[in-house]
């Protein structure tokens, strides 16, 4: 059987009051780390997709900029002296490059690692770890 995310952390939650004080409270810790895993990957796709827009519109701009350049008669030419040159050779090469990992500094911290976080230490609104601030609701 295979349960969402949200389904076994209340399965977990609600399997730890039938439990005895010790095992329950490692259950309930970890009903409240995958809550936090969950959310820190959520908001993690979210940023994902930001920047992914961004990159289309950023390579739209990129391929208007190369296209104009050639056709002013512009060649590519690595550390030219002539600043359209020079810019026309940098351009082809970010649009050569593809962003496909996020940076370390763009991941929630709760999704680098998993960190002993209590429930004192989460957003009640988003659920993300309040250890270095809320992104979305600004929570401190």
């Amino acid at each position: 059987m295979r349960l969402k995310a949200k389904e076994l952390i209340a399965k977990a939650r609600t399997t730890a009051a039938t439990l005895p004080p010790a095992e329950a409270k490692l259950m309930n810790e970890m009903a409240d780390r995958i809550d936090i895993q969950y959310a820190a990957l959520c908001e993690a796709l979210k940023h994902k997709e930001h920047l992914t827009a961004e990159n289309l519109a950023s390579r739209d701009i990129i391929e208007r900029l190369i296209g104009q350049y050639s056709a002013a008669g512009l060649h590519a030419i690595q550390n030219s002296l002539n600043p359209g040159q020079a810019l026309l050779y940098d351009a082809i090469q970010v649009l050569r490059s593809t962003a496909t990992e996020l940076p370390s500094e763009c991941i929630p911290v709760e999704a680098q690692a998993v960190t002993t976080t209590s429930r004192s230490n989460i957003c009640s609104k988003c659920k993300v770890g309040a250890r270095d601030g809320c992104s979305s609701c600004a929570y401190r």
